[in-house]
């Protein structure tokens, strides 16, 4: 088999695992190009070491062909190699690999204090994922965000902290996080046994309100500090004097 047919045949297979309903080979991220080089290629191709190599310099010239350089360039990096090789000593070594690269990713959505990314996720939780992963990707391509800045961690941070609060019509006009957080609680209480989804079922509706807004509880503080002004001088024991007592619990009870 001639160099060039042998290429033919790789890129016919990369692409129907790739784009397998024909989608074009534009429309793929880089995070998408990240799972295959570090985690699908090694771990399900069940390819050796030569054809591996073959894989990625073919898909790298596939990518960089529609103008998806930074994508193309996950396959020709020192991280994939590094990846691959990790595979190849282990299927320990090779996972710690492939999650060490995948954290390290500029277009991976960090963890948030609004959201810690689930280690298995639901229907609309990976969609989330995937949507971030192709808006960063697409905030560094435009220069929406710098990754070569001190600031990057933190300004991605933020990114994605907007976004999750960012109403999207996919998830019938609800911010990506409340819609994520929703399918949790679904998930959670679908779990069996039966007995105990019954009893949750009745709990979920009230979950899903929205907590009315808290009353002014700092509005007796600030009256009583407003009261001692500058300070109060208290009885040998210790006590506040009486008629501050009295004008001061009356201002509390109101």
């Amino acid at each position: 088999m001639t160099a060039l047919v042998a290429d033919e045949a790789m890129t016919q297979r990369l692409l129907g695992w790739l784009v397998p309903d024909g989608d074009p080979l534009v429309a793929l991220s880089a995070a998408e190009v990240e799972r295959f080089c570090w985690y699908e290629l090694p771990r399900k191709w069940h390819a050796d070491t030569p054809e591996q190599r073959r894989a990625v310099a073919v898909l790298a010239d596939l990518l960089t062909g529609v103008g998806r350089v930074r994508a193309a360039a996950v396959c020709t990096s020192g991280t994939t190699a590094q990846v691959l090789a990790a595979w190849q000593c282990s299927e320990e070594a090779g996972f710690a690999a492939y999650r060490k690269a995948a954290a390290a990713s500029p277009t991976t959505p960090p963890d948030v204090p609004e959201l810690s990314w689930g280690q298995v996720m639901g229907t609309r939780e990976a969609l989330a994922r995937a949507s971030f992963e192709r808006r960063l990707e697409q905030a560094l391509d435009e220069g929406e965000l710098d990754l070569d800045a001190r600031t990057f961690p933190a300004a991605r941070r933020r990114f994605v902290q907007h976004w999750l609060a960012t109403a999207q019509p996919v998830f019938e006009g609800r911010a990506l996080l409340e819609a994520v957080r929703r399918e949790r609680r679904e998930l959670w209480a679908a779990a069996p046994p039966a007995e105990r989804r019954a009893l949750l079922a009745a709990v979920l509706p009230v979950m899903e309100e929205s907590a009315a807004a808290p009353v002014d509880t700092a509005e007796p503080l600030r009256w009583l500090l407003e009261q001692i002004g500058e300070g109060v001088t208290l009885t040998q024991a210790g006590y506040l004097p009486r008629e501050r007592e009295c004008l001061i619990s009356t201002g509390l009870a109101r």
